[in-house]
């Protein structure tokens, strides 16, 4: 059986990339990592990692044990919460990972619902993008993930839905241009994607960047960006000072103040909102609990 104290090792090698990194987060020697990792090559009887002066890099059985290492930890650090809460006698606490804007409009009405029916539950509320939070999830930083994906009502490959994680469609989020309340083309009801080719933006970044980037680029323009912004409220701020319209899901609009207005777009862009929970291992009974009144809030 493969020594699961040497796997950690590995595993927090992999995490710092390198043994000495490794060390220090271990509170050993390198010499004592080394022996560790080899250790544990000789035991399964191949390389797991590539020894370099910049540090390590993972073979390919290193990346599968590192994975099986992740899953360990989790339910490790799953049980020790488990245990804590008999010993401590709460009905059940749930670490919940969102995206800010579905923090802000869709989580807060279920988890009062929750509240009102388990007032004796704990539930902390992380902010994460989707990227960051899927990976938590996996480690056992968080029971349940709430997080958005554009294009294919399918989540991606990478997420490692069906494998260790569960994903549930909560609702469609239309991404809608947003302009001052005085643009030209404010008084329509849906705006061509064409009919933006002149104007100057507000560009998000990430998967909302490269969104702006791709339909533009069917609609045949390159978008002049005025300013890059991360936050939807910000975003809708500088569109009201007039320096330009952004793409904004709909649930991250803001309430309207009067300076703007959001426009349906052609082709409609969507923005996929779920919730993902791990499978194959103990959770919180409450991350059913909770997602039954997100289902029921937040529907389309």
């Amino acid at each position: 059986m493969i020594d699961v104290a040497r796997l950690m090792v590995l595993r927090a090698a992999a995490a710092r990339g390198s043994l000495s990194a490794a060390a220090r987060l271990l509170r050993i020697t390198p010499s004592a990592v080394s022996q560790q990792v080899a250790a544990l090559e000789r035991q399964v009887g191949v390389p797991l990692v590539e020894r370099r002066t910049t540090g390590i890099t993972l073979t390919a059985p290193g990346r599968a044990l590192v994975a099986t290492a992740d899953v360990i930890a989790a339910e490790l650090a799953k049980a020790e919460r488990h245990i804590a809460e008999i010993a401590e006698g709460t009905r059940g606490r749930l670490t919940v990972a969102t995206f800010a804007s579905a923090g802000q409009r869709l989580l807060p009405q279920a988890v009062s619902a929750l509240a009102a029916d388990r007032p004796d539950a704990e539930v902390t509320v992380l902010e994460y993008e989707p990227f960051d939070a899927v990976p938590r999830l996996r480690r056992g930083d968080a029971d349940l993930a709430i997080v958005y994906h554009f294009g294919s009502p399918r989540p991606p490959d990478d997420w490692g839905v069906g494998e260790s994680l569960r994903y549930v469609r909560l609702r469609r989020d239309p991404v809608r241009v947003v302009l001052p309340a005085d643009h030209p083309l404010a008084g329509r009801r849906t705006v061509a994607f064409a009919d933006l080719a002149d104007e100057r933006w507000v560009q998000g970044w990430a998967d909302v960047g490269a969104l702006l980037d791709h339909h533009a680029a069917v609609a045949g323009f390159t978008p002049r960006v005025a300013c890059y912004a991360s936050d939807y409220l910000f975003m809708q701020s500088v569109v009201a000072a007039g320096m330009g319209i952004a793409l904004v899901p709909t649930v991250a609009l803001a309430n309207p103040p009067g300076e703007i207005v959001a426009r349906p777009l052609d082709p409609e862009p969507v923005r996929h909102v779920g919730a993902v929970y791990p499978i194959g291992r103990w959770h919180s009974p409450l991350t059913e609990e909770l997602l039954a009144r997100l289902r029921a809030t937040v529907a389309d």
